[in-house]
């Protein structure tokens, strides 16, 4: 057996991810806010990165010699042909604007009071003496975020070495401060609350104390039975149990849970016409300080290295933002164009989409188009979505009918609009759908149902007062 030994050329095409690539792809798939920190941290580690506003921002000392060097920067450097793309459009960013100096702190953070501030003033109007306030802290600071009480009175007790009467004294008046606040668990807190109230039917509190789990599963005739009473009733009872809140503590969270949504883009009916706006405003404008690359040509060694890449780091990132403002521009008004139907008439008209079907349109890479739709919003005439939320498979998985949220939207409107004494089933919905040329099984129903978090038919049935 001869082996033969020898040296042979071969020419592939391969694709080599490179640094600048990666940043591409990275910044592509960042949201707005992302972007923004990104680039805060940029022009911290880059010095030729500043902001691009009507005065350039200058080392010190350096704004008068910069002005002698910019007559002669054109003859010493090409900067049209080291930067091919330097001059992109920025001009319009709205990012550090003078008027956002006006803000404050206290502009963006809310006044409204916390449980634990509400609590404590107004345990102000009762004459408690200190060990009772001491008391009255130690349960409110005690409660979790929907207004339970998290330990015993036994352990308030032992922990502040006080009286267990004077413990369940102090917790009687802060749950009568609010109500269903400071219960030990969820029948406290219902009973509580219907106490409160005064208007309870007759039996809801033996409801409560006992066949809870009864209500849960909408088992009305078996607790009519239980109760030796009419349906009507049950139903009664049942109706003002789900409408007491069973966590209290979450209406003072709400106030207080302050979150904004900066959507990455903007869709603006104009007479019929969308056009669409990527929002930049949370995106500082960047550019080259042309100190910078004054300084090229005076450096030596290190210093020119250093500065050399500095500018081609700073280069690509530019180009990249830019990309990335093209491309999401792009691939939102395709997908607003091809969405108008739900722009116009609403969610039964959203079309179905894929992330190949714009990638073709748009002659781009699949992945791509997932990366410029990942975690970014669009503000539209309909309110803020999530880009991913305009792709949705059809019913029969091809590009033609119904989205499946379409058809849930349908199946809500059926289920919204039906008689609560005759709740329609999945097979009857299914029949209907059949019936609008819509082919759906009734398996495939009850999925949707359950997705949309509607409960059966036997557990939306009402029945009526004799």
């Amino acid at each position: 057996m001869r082996l033969d030994f020898g040296l042979e050329m071969q020419q592939t095409q391969k694709l080599m991810m490179t640094p600048q690539l990666q940043q591409a792809i990275n910044i592509l798939q960042m949201s707005s806010l992302e972007l923004n920190e990104f680039l805060l941290e940029e022009m911290e580690r880059n010095p030729v990165l500043e902001v691009n506003s009507e005065t350039e921002r200058q080392p010190e000392g350096a704004k008068e010699e910069n002005r002698e060097e910019s007559s002669k920067e054109k003859e010493e450097v090409d900067w049209e042909e080291y930067f091919a793309n330097e001059s992109l459009p920025y001009e319009n960013n709205l990012a550090y604007n003078k008027d956002n100096e006006k803000d404050s702190f206290e502009t963006y953070t809310s006044n409204d009071p916390t449980l634990l501030d509400y609590f404590e003033e107004h345990l102000l109007f009762y004459k408690l003496t200190e060990t009772e306030k001491k008391i009255g802290e130690y349960i409110i600071g005690s409660l979790n975020d929907s207004g339970y009480l998290t330990t015993t009175t036994e352990e308030i007790s032992k922990n502040l070495s006080v009286g267990l009467t004077s413990v369940e004294e102090v917790l009687n008046i802060i749950q009568q401060l609010e109500p269903g606040i400071a219960a030990r668990d969820l029948k406290e807190s219902l009973l509580l609350q219907t106490r409160y109230r005064q208007d309870a039917p007759d039996l809801t509190d033996i409801v409560i104390e006992n066949y809870l789990e009864l209500v849960a599963q909408m088992k009305i005739k078996n607790l009519a039975e239980e109760l030796n009473v009419s349906v009507a009733h049950c139903q009664r009872i049942i109706d003002y149990i789900k409408g007491l809140n069973p966590r209290p503590g979450l209406l003072f969270a709400s106030m207080n849970d302050n979150r904004y949504i900066q959507p990455d883009a903007t869709v603006l009916d104009i007479e019929g016409d969308y056009v669409v706006l990527v929002n930049d405003n949370l995106v500082p404008s960047l550019q080259i300080n042309n100190y910078y690359k004054s300084l090229l040509n005076k450096g030596s060694g290190k210093e020119k290295d250093f500065i050399k890449n500095s500018l081609n780091s700073a280069s690509y990132l530019l180009k990249a933002i830019e990309q990335r403002k093209n491309t999401l521009r792009n691939v939102v008004e395709y997908i607003v164009d091809y969405q108008k139907p739900f722009l116009q008439n609403g969610i039964k008209y959203l079309k179905p989409l894929r992330l190949k079907d714009v990638a073709d349109e748009l002659d781009i890479h699949e992945s791509t188009v997932s990366r410029a739709t990942s975690s970014k919003t669009v503000e539209t005439p309909r309110g803020i979505f999530q880009l991913k939320y305009f792709f949705n498979n059809s019913l029969n998985g091809g590009a033609e009918g119904l989205s499946t949220a379409g058809i849930k939207q349908q199946i809500l409107d059926m289920i919204n609009n039906e008689d609560p004494t005759k709740p329609l089933s999945d097979q009857k919905i299914s029949d209907m759908l059949n019936s609008q040329g819509i082919d759906i099984s009734r398996r495939t129903v009850a999925k949707y149902r359950v997705e949309s978090k509607i409960p059966s038919s036997s557990k939306r049935k009402r029945y009526a007062a004799n």
